[in-house]
């Protein structure tokens, strides 16, 4: 059963118990209400009619010619002669219960109505007739030593029969009552219900497996809460399938393209070798043969080096220490000179004085990294660049935004070449391990297309964060954002002991 019929079939229940609740006590207060006046009428007929019986008792009895109960028969034709034309029917009994005196000659009583009374007080019974309901009043009179019986009757049948009326078009007006309010709350429950329809659409939509669906749901209620969060869930978990597919994507093309980039250096270094151990070679053939056998095996060591940095970084913690960036500048410079010496380039070197926070080694080895990957990508005899700076305010601020970062302060070094760029589709691509956007030219320069994807486990590492911006045919910046430490470590001693050469 649906929520929507769960709400209509609770709100018509709750509906028509209220009602006939309701409904049962206002016609049982209007029945008791119209029930107590013809009573109360009833009554008030008896005692005038007692009162009258009395009066003309007194009169007897004063002119000392009260002789028997039968006298009285007159005394009941003048009362009833008064009460001609009220439709009130009366009748006077002796003791014994015989008739002295009835206006009615079908005047019918149930002797119980008799019992129990004393004299002033009055009894009234209800009974069933064929002409229909009938209201009994009976009083009791002491005349000497013998009892009167002062009886009087109403049909009330109208009362009973209003009351049936009444109770039939109650029944009407509820049903229709109910058919009206039921077609209202329907109408209302679709609307409410609507947006949590929505909602589970959009649940089965993402169950079977597409997730780019969201409720569409807007309204500042608690429902339009819920779609708001379940959007917000549905995109994390749009966002967590996609980056679990990028990274199956990425295992399998790391996997497609170590295979692939193992498999040339040793077919090669098994041929050569095969050649060395089965053929007669010349001197210089031999050479180049275990020149190209040794080259092809430094790299496969290069390769498995840089593989297992990518997969250590994933497994464990950095040990940190301050790095002062005047005394690291010095130390990148050196290690750079035998990188760029082999093709008559140089380094520009500047960074602003700063501590940073973090590894020395693993920090060189990223440095010296974008220095060969620009050395790679660069004209012989060009000039390298490496900027480093303190971000301001402004720039800080927008780091902050981007990243949701809280640190207080970022470092900024960028090493710039003027070579031939990378074209954009590529840059979001070349920190992918083994992927290479001239593969010829990278294999060539013994490249094998992990130098980046390490570069950036590092820098991530660091919790810091690598960009790259390029401009085909003239040049690429490397950026890293590396967090700072206390800016007062400046100028202590250690810092100056760190700048000196």
């Amino acid at each position: 059963m649906s929520f929507k019929v769960k709400v209509l079939l609770t709100n018509i229940i709750l509906m028509a118990v209220t009602l006939g609740v309701i409904g049962y006590l206002l016609l049982r207060n209007s029945f008791s209400v119209s029930m107590d006046m013809q009573v109360e009428s009833g009554m008030d007929e008896n005692q005038m009619i007692v009162a009258s019986v009395q009066a003309e008792i007194v009169k007897l009895l004063v002119n000392d010619s009260f002789e028997n109960m039968e006298q009285l028969a007159s005394v009941g034709e003048s009362i009833g002669e008064t009460m001609e034309g009220t439709g009130a029917s009366f009748c006077l009994l002796s003791g014994q219960q015989n008739i002295i005196y009835s206006n009615s000659d079908s005047f019918e009583y149930s002797p119980q109505i008799l019992d129990y009374l004393e004299k002033g007080t009055g009894n009234y019974l209800i009974e069933d007739r064929d002409s229909g309901k009938l209201l009994t009043i009976a009083s009791i009179l002491q005349v000497r030593d013998s009892t009167l019986y002062v009886l009087n009757q109403k049909d009330i049948s109208d009362i009973y029969i209003e009351n049936d009326r009444q109770i039939r078009y109650f029944r009407i007006l509820m049903l229709v009552a109910l058919i009206l309010c039921s077609a209202v709350i329907l109408l209302m429950t679709t609307w409410l219900t609507k947006p949590i329809e929505q909602l589970n659409q959009t649940a089965a939509v993402i169950a079977s497996g597409d997730y780019s669906v969201r409720t569409e749901v807007h309204s500042n209620d608690e429902i339009g809460e819920l779609a708001d969060k379940f959007d917000r869930m549905a995109d994390a978990v749009e966002k967590h399938v996609k980056d679990l597919k990028d990274q199956a994507r990425q295992q399998e093309d790391f996997v497609a393209s170590f295979t692939h980039e193992i498999k040339t250096p040793m077919t090669a270094i098994i041929g050569y070798s095969d050649m060395l151990r089965s053929k007669e070679m010349e001197e210089e053939q031999r050479f180049l043969t275990a020149n190209y056998i040794f080259h092809e095996g430094k790299r496969l060591e290069g390769m498995s080096l840089k593989l297992f940095d990518l997969i250590a970084l994933d497994r464990k913690e950095i040990d940190k220490t301050l790095i002062y960036t005047s005394a690291f500048q010095n130390e990148i410079e050196e290690m750079a000179v035998p990188i760029l010496s082999r093709n008559q380039m140089k380094l520009s070197c500047d960074m602003e004085p700063a501590a940073l926070y973090g590894d020395r080694d693993l920090l060189s080895t990223v440095l010296i990294n974008l220095i060969d990957n620009a050395r790679k990508a660069s004209e012989e005899g060009s000039t390298l660049e490496i900027v480093g700076r303190i971000l301001d305010q402004d720039e800080l601020q927008k780091v902050k935004d981007m990243h949701n970062v809280a640190s207080a302060l970022y470092y900024e070094i960028r090493v710039i070449d003027h070579g031939c760029g990378i074209p954009k589709e590529e840059v979001d691509k070349i920190c992918e391990a083994f992927y290479m956007v001239d593969k010829s030219r990278a294999r060539k320069q013994g490249g094998a297309g992990i130098g980046l994807a390490t570069t950036r486990k590092i820098v991530e590492a660091h919790h810091g964060y690598f960009l790259v911006e390029s401009v085909l045919h003239q040049g690429t910046t490397m950026i890293i954002l590396l967090p700072m430490a206390d800016h007062t470590l400046f100028g202590t001693e250690e810092a100056k002991q760190e700048e000196i050469p």
